[in-house]
């Protein structure tokens, strides 16, 4: 969310929102199980892409009398694969489609931790590399940012041998970018920096630097945490207000 405290006439006015702008939505095969297999994130935002390309992909993460009905539930539609437009999924695709987490060598199918896919991809980046992968923010209320590019950046690279390092850099950079874009859209002078991603040390600090270079003044977690400890908190704060208006 972007808003700007300058532009109300009270802080009552400050409890409303708009979206501004979002990933784009893929499907994620099994629901809340991708979250605990990054694979089938990356297969779910593969099969957007190239349903033939996605099969072909995921035959390094899932035997055939897996992937087939995962398949056949990514064709079916939205009863058991929701959509998402999570950044935290497309830190977790990412990830798997780094060969991430690994262990002994061997990348792991289920990770012990939500996140953990998301952080071995933080932990394995260049962090002086500049480059950056395309991530554009189309037209829309709200926008829609499309990963596409971005994806097919990685494969490239990773079928060059580029290192899982660079990809890592690349990736954080291009969502930097970003969240540069969208705050210029929304035409904000605050941005709050908030939600699970922002445990990610190295994204906050790249998207605080390009937000920061552009002269935008922004606001990051210190007492609270960012994730859903933080989230509950502040729906608390709001309704706690609502109430009082009423």
């Amino acid at each position: 969310m972007f808003y700007s405290p300058g532009a109300a006439k009270s802080r009552d006015e400050h409890m409303g929102f708009s979206r501004t702008a979002h990933l784009r939505t893929f499907s994620l095969p099994g629901g809340d199980r991708a979250s605990r297999c990054p694979p089938r994130s990356a297969l779910g935002l593969l099969f957007a892409m190239d349903a033939e390309e996605a099969a072909k992909i995921a035959r390094r993460w899932f035997p055939p009398p897996q992937l087939q009905p995962l398949l056949a539930m990514l064709r079916g539609g939205a009863g058991m694969c929701p959509r998402t437009s999570s950044v935290g999924r497309l830190f977790d695709s990412v990830g798997a489609i780094c060969g991430l987490p690994r262990i002994g060598g061997e990348q792991l199918s289920e990770i012990s931790f939500e996140g953990q896919a998301a952080m071995a991809l933080e932990f394995a980046a260049e962090i002086d590399h500049t480059q950056a992968y395309d991530l554009p923010l189309g037209d829309g209320r709200p926008a829609t940012a499309d990963w596409s590019p971005l994806i097919r950046g990685v494969i490239a690279d990773q079928e060059s041998g580029v290192s899982v390092g660079v990809i890592s850099a690349r990736f954080h950079n291009a969502l930097g970018d970003l969240a540069l874009a969208i705050a210029e859209r929304a035409a904000c002078s605050r941005v709050v920096l908030s939600g699970g991603c922002f445990q990610n040390a190295l994204l906050t600090r790249v998207v605080r630097r390009r937000l920061s270079e552009a002269g935008f003044d922004v606001y990051a977690h210190e007492k609270v945490p960012p994730g859903d400890g933080g989230v509950s908190l502040g729906q608390a704060f709001i309704a706690s207000r609502q109430l009082e208006r009423q």
